[in-house]
């Protein structure tokens, strides 16, 4: 008992040290200030996608052209492309390398305003501090974060923010997000006829540190159900795993891993 109420006291000491809001919004500033640095990596990217069809799994190199990834892929279900495959993935790639950049600088400007929307998070959900827990080996802040009831989104993209409940983990050091996990509490538009993302669909995302103070992703995972073009209701199970970030030109790795 002794030992309950010495641990309830020390979250209780916390949480009034500690504003789950002003984490949120450091956190947040730092995911803006990694996004930009991942504009000079190349990563090596692995898509499982699983149906009732199979399992589908794609290995892709990604490298920056125009300050936008380039995902180049290398593999498809655990065997290297065919000659052919390999001929047209190089084509599309050298395409895209001789295109022209005259848009260039519209082209980041769109990306920015499409991002700007996570600047509302902090207004448009209400922030609950649950306490500290390890992940990695590292202490992290543990926050809850619910829709704020009557906020008005000043953004399209931020009217997801009411359907969505969240937690985060947020490393205490660098005050990244080592984990994040949104799972959806109401219907979710994605373009007018589009496709909408159904209640009890979840969506996680680990992040490591890589160097240089730069914390990027390591797993994307999304699972729900999804209604495509208002009509096709499909089952959502992929899962996206990212490794060997490096400036400069990917190093192709070999391909070991088979479907699983």
């Amino acid at each position: 008992m002794k030992s309950l109420i010495v641990a309830v006291a020390s979250v209780s000491a916390l949480m009034a040290q500690v504003s789950p809001r002003e984490l949120l919004k450091q956190s947040l500033a730092n995911y803006d200030r990694d996004w930009h640095a991942s504009m000079n990596c190349s990563y090596t990217q692995r898509d499982v996608e699983k149906s009732s069809a199979g399992t589908k799994v794609s290995v892709s190199q990604v490298t920056v052209i125009d300050s936008f990834p380039y995902e180049k892929v290398i593999s498809r279900n655990g065997k290297p492309l065919s000659a052919d495959e390999a001929r047209k993935e190089e084509e599309k790639y050298q395409k895209a390398l001789k295109a022209s950049t005259s848009d260039r600088e519209k082209r980041v400007a769109e990306a920015e305003r499409k991002r700007d929307f996570l600047k509302e998070a902090p207004d448009a959900f209400d922030a609950k501090l649950l306490g500290e827990e390890p992940l990695a080996g590292r202490p992290n802040y543990v926050i809850h974060l619910t829709p704020k009831p009557g906020y008005e989104a000043k953004s399209s993209h931020a009217k997801m923010f009411s359907k969505l409940e969240a937690k985060l983990w947020i490393d205490k050091e660098d005050m990244r997000w080592t984990k994040a996990e949104a799972h959806v509490i109401d219907t979710i538009a994605i373009g007018f006829f589009l496709a909408r993302i159904g209640p009890g669909a979840n969506i996680l995302m680990e992040q490591e540190p890589i160097g240089d103070n730069i914390w990027l992703p390591k797993k994307i995972d999304v699972s729900g159900n999804a209604k495509i073009l208002m009509m096709h209701n499909k089952s959502i199970d992929e899962e996206l795993t990212y490794s060997n970030y490096h400036n400069g030109k990917p190093q192709v790795q070999a391909v070991t891993a088979g479907v699983r």
